[in-house]
């Protein structure tokens, strides 16, 4: 013979799972089961780490544990979505927007005018100076060439003062070396003519 439970212990035993299963961590969201039709069903899942709720056991019929589904989360993060773009201010970007192109075109028309200013009056004078210029510039590249007068006696002039500076080095060397020598007026004397000669050529 069968047993039946009775309304009371049926009960019993439905709050007993509605509070185990909320422990647990179960819980019954709804999911889509047909995008065409927008048909859903209750699925659940265990979330573990998801506090216990209150729940009312106690009624006429026992509820269960529920988490947002899928569909609610993404209706509200599309509403999250239109609440942030309803905040932009679109009317104001294009007020700000037409007032930057009208001063850019502006500042353009002013950068054209001053170039043809530039064309018109600058430029000409600009050339005008280069001319001027090409002159003394020539003049200049002329006297500095290679095989001109005034750098064949440069290098003249310091091939002299080589000469002397390398006599003048000689003596001092040889001084260094020898004091004595500087009690042999004839020794003395050679090296002093030397160098005055030298001297005198870099004069001439």
């Amino acid at each position: 013979m069968g047993f039946m439970p009775s309304d009371l212990e049926y009960k019993q035993q439905a709050r007993v799972v509605a509070e185990t299963m909320n422990k647990c961590g179960m819980r019954a969201h709804l999911r889509t089961g047909n995008l065409l039709t927008g048909q859903l069903y209750v699925a659940f899942d265990l979330f573990p780490k998801t506090a216990p709720v209150k729940i009312n056991v106690d009624g006429t019929m026992t509820e269960l544990a529920t988490t947002p589904g899928t569909l609610d989360e993404l209706q509200t993060k599309l509403s999250n979505i239109v609440s942030k773009i309803d905040k932009v201010p679109f009317e104001q970007i294009g007020l700000d927007l037409r007032s930057s192109m009208a001063a850019l075109d502006k500042m353009l028309n002013n950068a054209d005018k001053l170039m043809s200013r530039v064309n018109g009056d600058v430029v000409p004078q600009f050339a005008t100076a280069l001319q001027d210029a090409h002159q003394p510039l020539q003049a200049a590249n002329d006297t500095l060439a290679p095989n001109a007068p005034l750098q064949q006696d440069t290098r003249r002039m310091m091939q002299e003062l080589t000469r002397s500076a390398a006599s003048l080095r000689g003596l001092t060397d040889y001084l260094e070396r020898h004091p004595e020598a500087l009690v042999r007026e004839r020794r003395i004397r050679r090296n002093h003519e030397q160098f005055s000669h030298s001297v005198c050529r870099l004069r001439d």
